[in-house]
């Protein structure tokens, strides 16, 4: 893309620049070598040593012992190297004038020391990520990262420090700094109704750091998520926030400013997950009990995220209580889950357990034998998540997660006749599909300003389905026909990141990482009869090596200036081939007045992964392909401008945002492909499109009060243009929605009464309208039928259905026991039954057509049952 070249070539020019430069003002006489002999010098015969070998002259001040004591290694080593060893440059600094070197004490304004550690809530022990550490008398600060881990760098006066986090009570260090220290902070839970947090309150800039197009949510806002269908389902709760939306009814799938769900990176404890619905996509795979924090960036992309183009939700799982015993179980309408955490040793080693399943199953059978109905339907889904954390002395940290959930459908149809003559035949089909993921990640602190973290990563998703056709001879059934097909997708990953804090002003963060893909696009096995011998159609597997580096700098440049620049090279070998990408990002952040941030943000994005598919819904049958020789990565670039000003010491907050992004490489099947008929030759079954997207985002939020809540309204247009769809004339994609409006409030009148009610509206959905079906002579036929049906269709997406709009209610009641909770949450999801359109279908005769709409759902009440222990 010519944006994506432009921003590479000032980048590199922009590094080259800074190199040659660096270069230069690197004197000689420090990168000259001295020759050291392995024995214990003073500061004073180091000095007489270089000054004898490299023809200088040492001038230092009287305040440095030089009769100090150092040991070095026998060996050559720079000048430079040599003094940055043996000199505490905590206090002295040296400087070059032309052969002399001078030693100085540093001022005190100069004398700084680093302070590290981690945050914890107070109570469990749990890591809070995202608390803000600021210095309110030098005006710096720093947030805690993915593990909780902080380190921030202060003049040696700065006697105080300020520590928050959202939902805790504020936490006031005075120190008296004489040198770098470990300081772990535990924060107490505030109580008060004030403090409570409003969903989607977008990430602090305390320390007026970039967070462009990105929302945090923590514990506190997570369990405001207010139930559909008896489940309190994370992703419906981000489909709220501007810029996002459901893809159809009741669907868990993100739309993510134009781009298909697939186009999303979802992690999971640092694990991508490919599959992330129950119920063919109606609720979403994460249980809300087991998570910690989750951050969805939509634009103004960091360099340490990358792999796809359209949105990163990363979220993290609870450790687990590390000082007591705690768990909860639940029960709702369709499902029941558990959870249990707390310490295996006391502050050392700790776990928690998620179990979630639905007795879907269990009900299903007698309502179908009440009905008198011979058929047998039965579904289930089910998760279980285990993570395991240990503190191996205070530098080191193991992490180990484990995650399974998968659905199974089973539907056998029987029937009395199925010849002539008498007999019986059933009809057998099974469905099956789900994640497994797994890691292994290690925590090191290298130094007070250097953390690491390494992960070893396996992960799997597979869809089986089973198609057997049987009939009845004498008192059993003989299997006629069998049809499996298997698709999916096994990585095994290697990473680390580094996160190096040098200043208050800068944090710098860089890593690598590969990961070995394997692909199955379709595997399927026929079987005719019990005899007869098996003709297996085997697809091939494709394997592929992903591998990148990155590097970026969050850096404060003024007061009211901050930046975070990064470069991040991606690459991908698959087969023979290579694609290879270089991603600049940029987000910078200027301040006006006192509070009144505006940011803009560029991101070039590349994905190696398509998942095709002929339905806009997110279906387990969809396949993942990766890229070949002909099929090309799809990329992104997104420019983003937005500015957002609180009220009000942040009781309310109102910010705007305005995006565009160009998306090329977009992989759609070919007209008239049927999906029945895959074969090997996929390649030539998908054509290539362009995808352009612009809108503008407005939220206003109120986050404290008796009453809080939020408002979010996007204005956006998506279209697509694919050469060899639609005439080669551009369309609407089918998540285009003009106009999506949200309203969400929430009113705790007590510790054990709160109410909540969210409104959502969304402008119909385009679509494509069957408009009649030609009855065509196959010449390559050889047996009945002798021809094709083949199906005409107007031009794509020029169809609008209706409007969407719904309301939910609910209300939740807690009580405190004498060993634990007890909660009842009642709900209603589409309290004014509106019958919301899923899809379209076509009726009548040629010039009298009528127009359809097919509802999924209308008012559906629910409840759930909670206790905590």
């Amino acid at each position: 893309m010519r944006i994506a070249r432009y921003v590479q070539i000032i980048f590199l020019f922009c590094l080259i620049t800074k190199i040659v430069l660096a270069q230069k003002d690197v004197s000689n006489c420090l990168e000259q070598s001295v020759d050291i002999s392995s024995r214990t010098y003073s500061l004073k015969e180091l000095f007489e040593e270089a000054e004898l070998q490299l023809g200088i002259k040492f001038s230092y001040t009287n305040k440095l012992d030089v009769s100090k004591k150092v040991s070095l290694n026998e060996g050559s080593a720079s000048l430079e190297n040599v003094l940055n060893r043996i000199i505490d440059l905590k206090r002295f600094k040296y400087k070059v004038r032309k052969n002399k070197i001078l030693i100085i004490p540093l001022s005190e304004k100069e004398i700084k020391f680093t302070i590290k550690g981690f945050v914890f809530d107070a109570q469990s022990s749990e890591s809070l990520i995202g608390a803000h550490i600021i210095s309110p008398l030098s005006m710096t600060g720093t947030v805690s990262n993915s593990f909780g881990f902080y380190s921030i760098t202060l003049p040696a006066k700065s006697s105080l420090l300020t520590l928050s986090y959202v939902g805790y009570k504020m936490k006031v260090l005075n120190l008296n700094l004489k040198g770098d220290t470990t300081i772990n902070i535990f924060l107490n839970r505030e109580e008060e109704l004030s403090t409570v947090n409003v969903l989607g309150r977008k990430a602090a800039n305390m320390n007026n750091l970039t967070g462009l197009s990105t929302f945090e949510l923590n514990q506190a806002d997570i369990n405001k998520i207010q139930a559909t269908f008896g489940e309190a389902d994370l992703f419906k709760g981000l489909q709220l926030l501007p810029g996002i939306q459901a893809n159809t009814e009741a669907s868990s799938g993100l739309v993510v400013r134009g781009g298909s769900p697939d186009q999303n990176l979802i992690l999971l404890d640092d694990v991508p997950v490919y599959y992330v619905g129950h119920v063919l996509g109606i609720f979403s795979i994460f249980n809300r009990d087991a998570i910690n924090k989750v951050k969805i960036i939509k634009g103004g992309f960091p360099a340490r995220y990358g792999g796809r183009v359209s949105s990163v939700c990363d979220i993290r799982l609870k450790d687990g209580d590390a000082k007591e015993l705690h768990g909860d179980f639940s029960l709702g309408l369709i499902s029941a889950q558990f959870n249990l955490h707390g310490p295996i040793k006391k502050d050392k080693t700790t776990f928690h357990l998620s179990f979630r399943r639905t007795y879907l199953d269990l009900l299903l059978g007698p309502v179908l034998k009440i009905a008198k109905v011979k058929d047998d339907l039965r579904y289930f889904f089910g998760d279980v998540s285990f993570k395991v954390k240990h503190k191996i002395n205070p530098r080191n940290q193991l992490f180990g997660s484990i995650y399974y959930g998968g659905d199974k459908l089973r539907l056998t149809i029987y029937d009395d006749f199925y010849d002539e003559i008498s007999g019986k035949e059933k009809s057998k089909n099974k469905f099956g599909w789900g994640n497994f993921t797994s890691s292994i990640r290690w925590n090191k602190i290298f130094s007070d300003k250097l953390f690491a973290n390494t992960s070893l990563i396996y992960s799997k998703y597979r869809f089986i389905s089973t198609d057997e056709y049987a009939i009845k001879k004498n008192s059993s059934y003989v299997s006629q026909y069998r049809q499996d097909f298997r698709s999916g997708i096994t990585d095994v990953a290697l990473k680390t990141d580094l996160d190096y804090r040098p200043s208050p002003y800068h944090s710098i963060k860089s890593g690598a990482g590969v990961t070995f893909h394997e692909f199955i696009p379709g595997k399927e096995t026929y079987v005719f009869g019990r005899n007869i011998s098996r003709n297996r159609e085997n697809r091939k597997s494709y394997e592929s090596l992903e591998f990148y580096t990155y590097v970026e700098d969050l850096m404060q440049i003024t007061k009211r200036f901050s930046a975070n620049v990064g470069l991040r090279f991606n690459g991908i070998k698959s087969g023979e081939k290579y694609h290879l990408s270089l991603e600049p990002r940029l987000m910078t952040n200027y301040r006006i007045g006192k509070d009144i941030n505006v940011k803009l943000g560029y991101s070039s994005m590349s994905q190696y992964l398509h998942r095709v598919t002929k339905s806009i819904l997110t279906l387990p049958i969809d396949i993942w392909l990766p890229v070949t020789q002909k099929i090309k990565p799809i990329e992104s670039d997104q420019l983003v401008l937005g500015i957002s000003k609180p009220f009000q010491k942040n009781k309310y907050k109102v910010s705007i945002e305005g995006s565009y992004k160009i998306t090329e490489n977009i992989l759609e099947f070919s007209q008239n492909f049927n999906a029945a008929y895959y074969n090997d030759s996929w390649e030539n079954k998908v054509t290539p499109g362009k995808g352009r997207y612009s809108g503008i985002e407005l939220m206003m939020q109120k986050n404290r009060g008796n009453w809080t809540g939020f408002m979010a309204y996007t204005l956006s247009l998506s279209k697509w243009h694919f050469v060899d769809l639609n005439k080669n004339q551009k369309f609407y994609s089918p998540f285009d929605r003009r106009h999506s409006f949200n309203i969400n409030l929430n009113k705790e009148f007590s510790k054990k009464l709160s109410v909540s009610a969210t409104w959502i509206y969304a402008s119909g959905a385009p679509t494509t309208l069957q408009l009649q079906n030609i009855q065509a002579v196959n010449p390559h036929a050889t047996s009945f039928p002798f021809s094709n049906l083949i199906r005409q269709y107007e031009q794509r997406n020029a169809y609008r259905m209706s409007p969407y709009h719904r309301l939910d209610l609910g209300i939740k009641l807690t009580k405190q026991k004498k060993k634990g909770t007890r909660i009842w949450e009642f709900n209603i999801y589409n309290a004014y039954w509106n019958n919301n359109p899923l899809y379209t279908r076509v009726s009548g005769n040629s010039g009298d057509y009528k127009i359809k709409q097919a509802s999924l759902v209308g008012m559906i009440p629910t409840f759930r049952y909670t206790y905590k222990f």
